[in-house]
This record gives C-alpha cells, sequence and structure tokens, in this order.
C-alpha cells in the first residue's frame, strides 16, 4: 500500500510540474520579434493548394 502511494504521489508531483514549471522554462520571447518556422502541416497544404491551382499565401502576425 506504501508503494502505491509513493508512486501516486510522484505521479501527481510529475503531472504538476509539467502543467506549472514547463511553460516557465520554454523561451517564447523570441515570439515577440519573428514568427515561427512553418510546420510540416502548413507545408503539406501548401503543396496541395498549389495541386490545386489556389495562391493561397499563410498570413502570420
Amino acid at each position: 500500500m506504501k508503494t502505491l502511494k509513493l508512486i501516486f504521489f510522484v505521479f501527481v508531483a510529475a503531472f504538476l510540474f509539467y502543467l506549472i514549471g514547463y511553460p516557465l522554462l520554454v523561451d517564447v520571447s523570441s515570439l515577440k520579434t519573428q514568427n515561427p518556422k512553418l510546420t510540416a502541416m502548413m507545408k503539406y497544404r501548401m503543396k496541395q493548394w498549389e495541386k490545386e491551382g489556389k495562391k493561397v499565401q499563410i498570413k502570420q502576425i
């Protein structure tokens, strides 16, 4: 029973760290001055639109 409680406590602690601590570790300050790179999905859609003959541009703010 003590082992089960320990496993549960470790799981809850890890989950709380993920919810609270992880966002603090990720550096997002570069997003103020530059847009992120194109994702694989964005590239896929652009190729799909090109094949269909559509002229669509992705607008990043």
